[in-house]
């Protein structure tokens, strides 16, 4: 069951870092959320045509699964 959550997780961020990135970093974004994307993006590239997405999707998983997003930005104070 874990290993599945952090599938989805990872699917998830891959998601909202490619959503980010074509939307462009003119817009407004809180910057422990551009930390946290700009460390996942060194892991898990952008997507600038059709790729096979099994690599990218584990890659993703293990980002999540190594704690990574906690130890990339600090977001408890992002709530103000």
């Amino acid at each position: 069951v874990l290993e599945h959550a952090e599938q989805v997780l990872g699917i998830e961020a891959m998601c909202a870092a490619q959503a980010s990135d074509l939307r462009g970093h003119d817009h407004a974004m809180a910057p422990a959320l551009r930390e946290l994307q700009d460390a996942f993006r060194q892991d898990v590239p952008f997507l600038e045509r059709d790729a096979v997405m099994a690599p990218l999707m584990a890659s993703a998983a293990a980002w999540i699964r190594t704690g990574a997003p906690g130890e990339k930005a600090d977001l408890r104070d992002a709530q103000s």
